[in-house]
């Protein structure tokens, strides 16, 4: 049940925070009357950019759901 906790929790964040991420692309889009993204390996750069919102997202659902419950038990 705590897994299945947790990992609803990191998936809810980690939707907001992509969600988040277009809305501010197309926002500086209208803004700045177009946008590019360039990088020398995209899927690379895509996957740490990524990878990094997922650990941020984990570590912070973590912090949301685990922490009270070590918290309730060292009690």
């Amino acid at each position: 049940m705590l897994v299945l906790k947790l990992a609803a929790v990191t998936c809810a964040f980690y939707l907001g925070a992509a969600v988040l991420i277009e809305v501010a692309m197309i926002v500086l889009t209208h803004l700045l009357g177009g946008l590019s993204v360039m990088a020398t390996r995209p899927r690379l750069v895509g996957a740490v950019f990524f990878g990094g919102v997922w650990l941020a997202s984990f570590l912070l659902a973590w912090r949301v759901v685990v922490t009270p419950i070590f918290a309730r038990i060292s009690k």
